[in-house]
């Protein structure tokens, strides 16, 4: 049997926050001995260690209750889905790359337009277009997304010719005038 002060050594946490979950009725309370002290299984330290990862992780104890309650670690291994998809997206953040605001494929043509030279104000008007468009119509994005990366597929070989003429010109080339029409933006006039 474990003691109170045991098994809050063991899950790294004080004896306060053991009482405290007690309280909250995240962790059950054992039988007390025969001194008057409690004793603890090893499966109050597996809930405890479960309850202490769950709180670190930023769960509200709320819903760590509703998920310990379950009763099943299906619901437990979906919450550290989600919470490994946060952690993801705040790394992301962290990094200053363009994935968290626009589309997997936009941030790839973004990123392809910073590798072939495209100055970073350029990029950044371009991915501020993106950003208003996946917004405002997201399947015209789409389409969109998949023309623009078939010219920039041409921007490596005029990369390659001598001093790289014409790529900064090509980051503005406009959407073909019909894939406009076809989504319903303009008349595919250049005025749009």
């Amino acid at each position: 049997m474990i003691t109170t002060g045991q098994l809050a050594a063991y899950a790294g946490v004080t004896v306060k926050a053991v009482r405290h979950y007690h309280q909250r009725g995240l962790l059950t309370e054992p039988e007390r001995d025969a001194s008057g002290y409690r004793r603890y299984t090893a499966q109050h330290a597996i809930d405890l260690v479960k309850i202490k990862t769950l709180a670190q992780a930023g769960v509200p104890l709320a819903r760590i209750k509703e998920l310990l309650a379950a009763g099943t670690d299906q619901a437990l291994t979906e919450r550290v889905s989600q919470l490994l998809c946060a952690r993801e997206r705040l790394a992301q953040l962290g990094a200053g790359g363009d994935r968290p605001f626009v589309s997997a494929q936009v941030a790839g043509y973004l990123q392809r337009l910073r590798e072939l030279g495209i100055s970073e104000r350029a990029r950044q008007m371009e991915r501020d277009g993106w950003i208003s468009l996946e917004t405002a119509a997201p399947k015209a994005a789409a389409a969109w997304i998949a023309a623009k990366r078939g010219i920039t597929a041409g921007y490596a070989c005029l990369k390659a010719r001598p001093h790289g003429a014409g790529v900064q010109s090509l980051a503005y080339v406009p959407v073909p005038a019909q894939l406009a029409c076809d989504h319903g933006f303009g008349d595919g006039s250049a005025d749009g």
